[in-house]
Parts: C-alpha cells; sequence; structure tokens
C-alpha cells in the first residue's frame, strides 16, 4: 500500500511539474503576446492619427492644388489679354514707325529745300554786291559829271541837273541794296539755323526710329515670351487638375487607411481583453498549482523565472501606455525575485559550471536596475525617458530570456541522462498528507 502511493506521489508530482512547466510557457507566451498585442493596438493608434493628420494635410493640399487651378486660370486669361495688348501695341508701333519714316523723309526733304534756299540766297548777296558796287561807280560818275558841269558854268547847268538825279538815284539803289543785304543776311541766318534745327531733328528722328525698331523686337521677345507662358500655363493648370483629381484620391485612401487604423486598434484592444483574460485564468491555474508541496524541476524553474520575467515586461508596458502604476517598491533587486533566489541558491549546484549561467547574472541585474529607473522617470512624469529605457529593458530582456533557454536546454540534457527522478516529499496539501498517512 505505502508502494502504491509512493508510485502515485511520484507520478502525480511529475504530473503537476509538467503542468507547471506548460503553465509557466504559456504564461510567458501570452506575455510576450501581451506586449505585442500592446505594441500593435499602439502603432495602430499612431498610425491612425498620422493617418488623420496626413488626411488632413491632404486635404488641405488639395484645396491649395485647386486654389492653384483657379490661379493658373485666372493667369491663363491674364496672358490672353497680354497678348491682345502686346498685338496692338506692335501694330501701334508699327504705324509709328511708318510714320516717323514719313516724318524722317520729309525732314530731310526740308533740310536740302533750306540748303538750296541757303545757296540761292548766297547768290542773291552776290547780286547785290554787284548793284552796290554799280551804285558806287554811278554815284562816282554822277559826283564827277557835277564838277564838269560846274566848270562848264551855265552851259554845263542842265548836265549838273541830270548828274545830281543820277547820284541821287545811286543814292537810293545803295540804301535799297543796303536795306536787301541786311533782310539777305537776316534770311541767311534763320536759314542756318532752321538747317541746323532740321539736321538735329533729322537724327534725332532717325535715334527715335532706331529706338523703335529696339522696342518693336524687345515687345516682339514680350509678345513671345507670353505666348509662351500662356502655353505653359495651360500645361500647368491641365497638370494641376489631374493632381487635383489625385490628391482628392489619396485623401479619399488616407481616410480609409485611419478606418482601417481605428478598426486595427479596436481589434487590438479586444485581443489584449482576451489576453489578459487569458492571464488572469494562467494566475488562477498557477495558484490551484501552488497548493501542491512540490520542488520543480530545473527546467521547470527556468520557466517560471522566464515567465515572471516577461510578466514584468508586460506590465512595465501596460505602465508606459497608461493601463496600470506600479510601485518603485514593487521592483526589488535581482537577489530577491524568483530566478535571483534560484541563482545565487540551488542554481549554483546544477548551472554553475555552464558559461551560460555565469553571463546570466550581468543582464539580469541590469534588467532590474533600469526597471525600477523606468518606473521612477514614469511616475515622476517623464514619459520620453521610461519609452527610451523600456525599449533597453526589452533588448536586454531579449538576452536574459536566450540565456535562460539555454540554460533550460542544458538541464533537458541532464534530466534525460538521469534514470531516477527526483522524488518531493509531498505534492499534496497539507490536509491530504494527513490523511494519506492515516490510510498507510
Amino acid at each position: 500500500m505505502q508502494q502504491s502511493l509512493h508510485n502515485m506521489t511520484c507520478k502525480t508530482g511529475q504530473s503537476i511539474d509538467h503542468i507547471l512547466q506548460s503553465s509557466a510557457v504559456l504564461a510567458s507566451e501570452n506575455s510576450v503576446l501581451s506586449v505585442e498585442a500592446q505594441k500593435s493596438r499602439i502603432e495602430a493608434d499612431m498610425q491612425q492619427e498620422q493617418s488623420a493628420a496626413i488626411a488632413t494635410a491632404s486635404e488641405e493640399i488639395s484645396q491649395t492644388v485647386a486654389d492653384i487651378a483657379r490661379n493658373c486660370d485666372v493667369a491663363s486669361e491674364t496672358s490672353g489679354k497680354v497678348l491682345k495688348l502686346g498685338e496692338k501695341g506692335k501694330e501701334a508701333l508699327r504705324v509709328t514707325m511708318d510714320h516717323i519714316g514719313l516724318l524722317s523723309d520729309t525732314s530731310e526733304k526740308l533740310a536740302s529745300m533750306i540748303n538750296q534756299l541757303d545757296a540761292k540766297t548766297e547768290n542773291v548777296g552776290e547780286i547785290i554786291g554787284l548793284i552796290e558796287d554799280i551804285a558806287d561807280q554811278t554815284n562816282l560818275l554822277a559826283l564827277n559829271a557835277a564838277i564838269e558841269a560846274a566848270r562848264a558854268g551855265n552851259a554845263g547847268r542842265g548836265f549838273s541837273v541830270v548828274a545830281e538825279e543820277v547820284r541821287k538815284l545811286a543814292e537810293k539803289t545803295m540804301q535799297a541794296t543796303g536795306r536787301i543785304t541786311t533782310t539777305i543776311t537776316s534770311i541767311q541766318k534763320e536759314a542756318r539755323d532752321t538747317s541746323e534745327s532740321t539736321e538735329k531733328a533729322v537724327r534725332e528722328i532717325k535715334e527715335s526710329h532706331e529706338s523703335m525698331i529696339k522696342t518693336q523686337s524687345i515687345l516682339t521677345e514680350i509678345v513671345d515670351a507670353v505666348q509662351d507662358s500662356s502655353e505653359q500655363i495651360t500645361q500647368i493648370t491641365a497638370a494641376v487638375n489631374e493632381q487635383t483629381t489625385a490628391t482628392e484620391e489619396i485623401a479619399a485612401n488616407i481616410h480609409k487607411i485611419s478606418d482601417s487604423a481605428r478598426a486595427i486598434s479596436n481589434h487590438g484592444k479586444n485581443l489584449l481583453s482576451g489576453i489578459n483574460k487569458t492571464s488572469g485564468i494562467i494566475a488562477d491555474l498557477n495558484s490551484s498549482l501552488g497548493h501542491f508541496r512540490i520542488d520543480p524541476e530545473p527546467a521547470t524553474l527556468l520557466e517560471l523565472t522566464k515567465a515572471d520575467h516577461r510578466f514584468w515586461v508586460q506590465r512595465l508596458y501596460k505602465m508606459v501606455y497608461g493601463e496600470e502604476r506600479i510601485a518603485p517598491k514593487e521592483m526589488t533587486d535581482h537577489h530577491q525575485c524568483r530566478l535571483g533566489k534560484w541563482y545565487f541558491g540551488e542554481g549554483k549546484d546544477i548551472c554553475g559550471v555552464y558559461g551560460e549561467f555565469i553571463a546570466l547574472d550581468s543582464p539580469h541585474k541590469q534588467l532590474h536596475e533600469k526597471a525600477r529607473l523606468c518606473i521612477e522617470r514614469f511616475n515622476a512624469g517623464d514619459l520620453h525617458a521610461a519609452e527610451t529605457l523600456l525599449g533597453e529593458i526589452e533588448e536586454i530582456s531579449h538576452d536574459v530570456v536566450g540565456l535562460l533557454d539555454e540554460l533550460k536546454r542544458h538541464c533537458l540534457g541532464q534530466a534525460g541522462m538521469a534514470e531516477t527522478t527526483r522524488m518531493p516529499q509531498s505534492v499534496f496539501p497539507k490536509e491530504t498528507d494527513r490523511v494519506l498517512e492515516k490510510t498507510a
């Protein structure tokens, strides 16, 4: 009877250890799943916020593009008006140039006529000079005749009268030629002044004509440039209209993405709710298994420590994202947790020879220190520092889990080589122990 009880206790202990190990694995993976679901939900929320922001920006861009399209239409219309005005300006300039050409020809003819007038006045001056010479000679002859008449006495009195009349006529002729000379001189001066002014006017007209030719060339270039700009504006308008349609489609798609992200976030919340329920069930199972007094196998203990470790990472994530509050005192140092007690206790005897065991102490210590610091920074309101530390904790966590898995592999190898199973003192609650003792 006692042997049967011993065998039953042995098998029951093995079964409970197996259940405990499976429960630890389930709890560990459930914590990982919770963290990943939390990340997915947060990323979905961020994606939703970013999508909403992008959608708003896209709508603003769409409005801006529409404004640009309207402005392009206005610019195109204005360019058309400018082209018409440019063509009218070119035509007006051409007519003006024709008139200036005629004016230039007329001015040149006038200058030629003035030059001819000046030449003719020169000829008149020469004739006047000749008349003056004749008048002088006539006056001299009249004077000589008067002298001779005086010598002749009464016989030359008639001749003297004629000579006096000739002298008077010569004087009048000289006076008339003097006035004519003065007039001719004035005409010549005015003709020269007019000629100079006309020549200056002709030069200025030619310069104006040349300037107008340049202006016509520039105006032609301007009209051509406006024409090119008008064509480009037309092309831009077409492209902008296409862009408006594309932007509206993008905005609509972004709204769909935002809706999808919202749905993903809701699914993530539901998933987290299910994971939390699963965590509660696992906790109840572990609590029930806790009534059995067994010493778990090293592999089981390592799974339990890994589950504890991942559970704490899960709690830190929930804390950082506002779903849980953690007091700094809850995070003990790396000697007092389940892994620490095993590591600095019986773990040395079981796994102390392995390099992974020796390497485990440093990251395990860092994990506790950074976790405590993360809690302190979060409670102090420094969310950015807490998130940064959480990222570092996750990297260290990966290293710790890897070392624990390697140690478990070593422990399973040892268990496979052993032929006997370590027997716990009892696997049943204390009340059951007393009943079994009486039965024995």
